[in-house]
């Protein structure tokens, strides 16, 4: 009964943090989702409009990096309380701005509060699971940020057509709210279960699958060995890098589809932006399978190295194909996001799982979704600079993007195992 109740505080668990993820997406989201709108209300331009979110990404980043460096000496919960009500606060009071600098200020503080929140989910999500429900966490968190997409663009669009733009803001605001205490009330219950039981959960679980024991499986699965203060900045230092490439990939391709359908194959703004909505939605499935896959094969390194490996292979075919034909250029682009942003989850949540045992999962979560974030702000500077030269440059600086990242994980698997193989010898 005591194991039952557990597992059911867990389920809870990872669907509060599913929701914390959805509705922190749909608070920032909303804005852009209703940019038109915002554009005629204020007489801003498009540049005035896309600063906002670049001013909120750029603090978000800043943040999460200051919060990698203290998240082991924070009360976790009442920071993560306190920052997601203040977010609420701020987000709510868009609906009274007077101008684009009020959104400007605004929106930063709003990327200061939310800074801390994917690193906080992850950080409960693996203090107080059972090992073996960590993968359904990772794919229901992941699925979080299509799902805020979704809900920001409904709730926008409905209150587009009342003629109520501000409504929006105050919706997603009470929304979150009531999503946060759902949270709250789970965290408190499940803080109270004995650790002893999720160890329990974990080895009826081993035994069932593999007749082995939790210590048997756990040493199984340490693929890499980080035992000095060098190996860990070094570690860091690599992973840091490779997330900032793997989301400054996925996003130049996500962000300039509508661009790119447009001026190589004429195609109405009606019909690429839709296709850039649907897109973000459509890629979910990616990450889903890597982390499938990552489960099933022990060697997530390697997974993310063969993703990668794909991935390049895609970014030429792509890159001697994309003018050829506009539904050739549809597919191969579907096919480069999903493959993208399978990649992107191996380095952001799988790895961040795998390897509580040596480090900060917070601090370690808040570090690389920052330095995910500042690649995420870095691809339109590049790409912006890249179209002018041509799609067929722009293309082949993804590619050479691609080969870098693709080269980082093979050595990062290179110098920790073999390190690990020396000295089990």
């Amino acid at each position: 009964m005591e194991k039952r109740y557990c597992k059911s505080l867990s389920n809870r668990l990872i669907i509060a943090s599913f929701l914390v993820i959805t509705f922190m997406m749909a608070s920032k989201l909303v804005y852009i989702a209703q940019r038109t709108e915002l554009m005629q209300v204020f007489a801003m331009d498009d540049v005035s409009v896309n600063l906002g979110m670049t001013f909120y990404f750029v603090v978000y980043a800043i943040t999460q990096l200051v919060l990698s460096l203290f998240m082991s000496k924070l009360n976790v919960k009442k920071y993560l309380v306190s920052s997601i009500l203040i977010s609420c606060v701020l987000t709510a009071s868009l609906a009274f701005a007077n101008g684009k600098l009020y959104f400007w200020i605004t929106l930063s503080l709003i990327g200061i509060f939310q800074a801390g929140v994917w690193a906080g989910c992850m950080y409960f999500v693996i203090k107080h699971l059972p090992s073996t429900m960590l993968p359904k966490a990772n794919t229901m968190m992941t699925c979080g940020f299509p799902a805020g997409t979704i809900v920001s663009y409904a709730i926008a669009s409905i209150c587009v057509g009342l003629k109520a733009w501000w409504l929006s803001f105050i919706i997603v605001s009470v929304l979150f709210c009531a999503v946060l205490i759902f949270f709250v009330i789970t965290l408190t219950a499940i803080e109270k279960i004995p650790k002893y039981l999720t160890l329990q959960i974990d080895e009826e679980y081993y035994q069932s699958k593999n007749g082995f024991s939790t210590a048997t499986v756990r040493k199984q699965t340490k693929i890499i060995t980080i035992d000095s203060k060098a190996s860990k900045v070094l570690y860091y230092v690599i992973v840091g890098v490779i997330c900032f490439l793997v989301y400054a990939i996925y996003s130049s391709i996500i962000d300039f589809i509508p661009s790119m359908l447009k001026t190589v194959y004429q195609l109405d703004d009606s019909l690429s932006i839709l296709f850039s909505v649907i897109v973000p939605i459509g890629v979910i499935f990616g990450p889903i399978a890597m982390i499938l896959l990552c489960e099933k094969f022990n060697n997530y390194y390697l997974v993310g190295l063969i993703g990668s490996i794909v991935l390049t292979v895609i970014g030429l075919v792509v890159y001697f194909a994309y003018s050829i034909n506009v539904v050739l250029a549809i597919v191969l682009l579907l096919v480069y996001a999903l493959v993208s942003r399978a990649v992107c989850s191996v380095f952001e949540t799988v790895i961040v799982a795998r390897m509580k045992d040596q480090i900060n999962a917070g601090g370690f979560a808040a570090y690389t979704n920052a330095t995910a974030s500042i690649g995420a702000a870095a691809a339109p500077a590049i790409m912006g600079v890249t179209i002018s030269a041509g799609w067929g440059i722009t293309y082949g600086v993804i590619l050479v993007e691609i080969i870098v990242q693709t080269l980082l994980i093979g050595l990062l698997i290179a110098l920790f195992t073999k390190k690990q193989n020396r000295k089990v010898k």
